[in-house]
């Protein structure tokens, strides 16, 4: 078995004088280990006979110390103040405890860690006198010169088959039982005392103050682990995480630096279960935070930056499950802005939500809280398949889709826990994105992306299913509504809402309106909001007795701003010729509230616009030019249809339209303005064709009122639809 590790600076990667080099040992240390005891008591076995001997981290999860022995004599090659290669030995160990099993211990007292091959250090593996016990997998090797310090951090303990044969149980044969973080003192015992000191390859330079692009992109996601579980199947939840590596494909290094210091990336792990052709969300985890970039090869030539603050240009950096899930990293997703890719120290989680950035990080965890959280009833279905996502949130980052990636993977109960295997090769992206019969991100994407995939299944007799997925990727604003146009006089049954959580109380509600279906939750600061944020996706289902056809959908935006809505194009029961604006840009007056996804719907969610005094007679004083696209570039019909009011009096409502062959506007409706929403629907005369542009599509639209002495100075306009029908 191939075993995965990461070399922390790797010579091969740096300059270093010819023939230069150093002989290290390592004299010193203590490794400290997190078992996972909750797990392993669901497999049946028992740790006892703990003999702790060294100091453990302190800021590691439910950790145990075990002193490096003064006989270990595992040694390395250093070239350019790097760790080149091993050379040769273990590192023994003081302490240890045994695995029970029916009664019989099996041994992990006094252990080493080994090399199978000592020119590969993929070959780590944990050994008892001469018997194989376990093997880790995720090494992040590191070794500082400067201060003689040796690391293997964030290994994931898997228990050799060897070992599971010799139990009995050939099953539990890679079963991961626990993390592994060596810290050890390391000494010069020959070579060159005058070895140069590592130089950082790229002319980016250590400290990565180069301009140029940073862009992290998610180069491989595996390994779905189970690390813990509550309750008895099939009514338990399972606690879980996956490995990720990120390669920097950008041009700049990247900051990776430890929390409290706040430039570091964080990675969102979600679960997904596709059934009878459903695409549903099933657990979500706490965000990761990023503290250190083991720049290994792997991408492409590593320009290494000679320090694992950074993620080096071509550089990969690895954590495995273990790392992955561990709540000492583990933070809270609203404390990321996903659009900004920025964390703020300040009252976070880890400084104890206390008005500082000291870091407080501790405490007791139960097997499951805060990894990814998974129940036995959403694993336990049979026919499903299940997709692991990862996503790197990064400051900066340039493609803001390369960051994330999914794999299939099966699940299948081994009567103690569960256990995942991969089924496909990787996809870029979310999930969403490779679901249903059309997938479209949000429109205008200024405050981030958030999509839109659909699929529509034909029941027969002039019936449909329509079903919905909403997924926020960059949106820090979240989602508060749902909404979908329908034609008139269509029947509506069997409506439904599927959220992550298990709170029947904070479901959005569903209402049928005159043009629309509406799912809508809690509106900001109120007491059960439940808005869709980052990572996270939404289901919303109903069947409908009209065919499919496209238009927009809309999406209120839950956290307070201007723009309260965006649109997604996607496949809908609305009326046939339906043409709703791509765009709504504000020629004259001030934008109040509201965006062109305001104007899709009759819901009293209005575009305002404040009046400004225009300098010419005649002119508007509240203009607004929408553009849309013509299903055809030849109509034979043609209406504009504009829901709208105004608090000026008096003043005139105008609509115009762009005649294409003429290169002018056209005034199609005038009319005196009105304090309630009045509903005007202009009918094309002539030939409608000559409202749209050949070759494009496009049209366009004026809409606005006109000054006709007003005698105050604050008014304005407010428009509630705006739709073209062309057939």
């Amino acid at each position: 078995m191939r075993i995965r590790t990461h070399v922390i600076g790797c010579a091969v990667l740096l300059p270093f004088a010819a023939g230069a080099s150093q002989q290290w040992k390592v004299s010193s240390g203590d490794t400290t280990m997190t078992l996972y005891t909750s797990m392993l008591r669901d497999l049946g076995l028992e740790v006892v006979n703990l003999r702790q001997t060294g100091t453990p981290m302190p800021d590691a999860e439910s950790p145990v110390g075990f002193a490096v022995a003064p006989s270990s004599d595992l040694e390395f090659q250093v070239q350019g103040g790097a760790l080149k290669e091993f050379l040769k030995g273990s590192l023994r160990h003081q302490g240890g405890f045994d695995l029970r099993w029916e009664g019989r211990n099996y041994s992990f007292q006094n252990f080493e860690i080994r090399f199978r091959d000592v020119r590969d250090p993929h070959t780590l593996y944990v050994q008892v006198g001469k018997d194989a016990v376990a093997y880790l997998e995720y090494a992040q090797v590191r070794f500082d010169r400067s201060r003689s310090l040796f690391e293997l951090g964030g290994m994931d303990v898997r228990l050799a088959p060897e070992l599971a044969r010799r139990m009995g149980r050939p099953e539990l044969g890679g079963q991961i039982i626990g993390m592994m973080h060596v810290n050890a003192v390391a000494k010069m015992v020959a070579g060159d005392p005058n070895d140069p000191a590592p130089q950082p390859s790229s002319a980016l330079g250590g400290d990565a103050r180069a301009m140029g692009v940073k862009d992290v992109m998610l180069w491989n996601v595996g390994s779905l682990t189970a690390l813990g579980r509550m309750g008895t199947f099939p009514n338990g939840v399972n606690g879980l995480a996956m490995s990720t590596t990120s390669c920097n494909v950008g041009t700049e290094n990247i900051p990776w630096f430890a929390p409290m210091d706040e430039r570091h990336p964080v990675i969102a792990q979600q679960l997904y279960r596709l059934k009878d052709g459903r695409l549903e969300q099933i657990g979500i985890a706490w965000v990761k935070h990023g503290f250190l970039s083991t720049n290994s090869s792997g991408c492409g030539t590593c320009q290494n930056p000679g320090s694992g603050n950074w993620l080096g240009v071509r550089c990969t950096d690895t954590y495995g499950a273990s790392l992955n899930g561990s709540r000492t990293w583990l933070g809270p997703r609203d404390e990321i802005n996903p659009l900004t890719g920025r964390w703020t120290c300040r009252g976070s989680y880890f400084a104890g939500y206390q008005d500082d950035c000291v870091d407080r990080r501790g405490g007791s965890f139960n097997p499951v809280e805060h990894r990814l959280e998974v129940l036995d009833a959403d694993l336990n279905v049979p026919g499903a398949l299940f997709f692991m996502e990862a996503y790197y949130i990064s400051q900066d980052d340039f493609d803001r889709y390369n960051n994330a990636g999914w794999r299939s993977v099966n699940a299948s109960w081994t009567g103690s826990n569960w256990s995942f295997t991969n089924q496909s090769a990787q996809t870029q992206g979310p999930v969403i994105l490779s679901w249903g019969d059309m997938r479209n991100i949000a429109i205008p994407s200024d405050e981030g992306d958030a999509i839109v995939a659909v699929r529509v299944l034909d029941l027969g007799g002039g019936n449909f299913n329509y079903d919905y997925a909403v997924y926020v990727h960059t949106v820090d604003r979240q989602v508060e509504s749902f909404a979908v146009p329908i034609a008139p006089g269509t029947n509506v049954t069997n409506l439904s809402f599927r959220d992550i959580d298990q709170n029947p109380n904070n479901d959005w509600r569903a209402t049928v309106a005159g043009d629309h279906i509406v799912w809508e939750g809690e509106p900001f600061g109120q007491q059960g909001a439940n808005p869709i944020k980052y990572g996270i996706m939404y289901n919303f289902r109903f069947n409908a007795d009209r065919a499919p056809v496209n238009a927009f959908t809309g999406l209120g935006l839950h956290k307070p701003g201007v723009m309260t809505a965006i649109q997604a194009l996607s496949r809908t029961p609305a009326q046939a010729g339906l043409v709703n604006a791509q765009t709504a840009e504000v020629l004259m007056g001030q934008l109040i509230s509201g965006g062109v996804a305001n104007l899709l719907f009759s819901d009293n969610r209005y575009m305002t616009v404040g009046a400004i005094r225009p300098t010419e007679l005649n002119r508007p004083s509240v203009e607004v030019e929408l553009t849309a696209v013509s299903p055809t570039q030849t109509p034979s019909s043609m209406s504009f249809t504009l829901e709208t009011a105004s608090d000026g009096n008096p003043v005139r409502s105008r609509i115009s339209l762009f005649n294409y062959n003429t290169g002018q506007w056209e005034v199609v409706d005038e009319r005196n303005g009105t304090g309630g929403d009045t509903t005007i629907t202009v009918n094309v005369s002539g030939n409608p064709a000559r409202f749209v542009q050949s070759g494009t599509g496009e049209m366009k639209a004026r809409i606005g009122y006109v000054d006709f002495g007003v005698t105050f100075i604050a008014w304005g306009g407010r428009f509630d639809k705006a739709f073209w029908i062309v057939n």
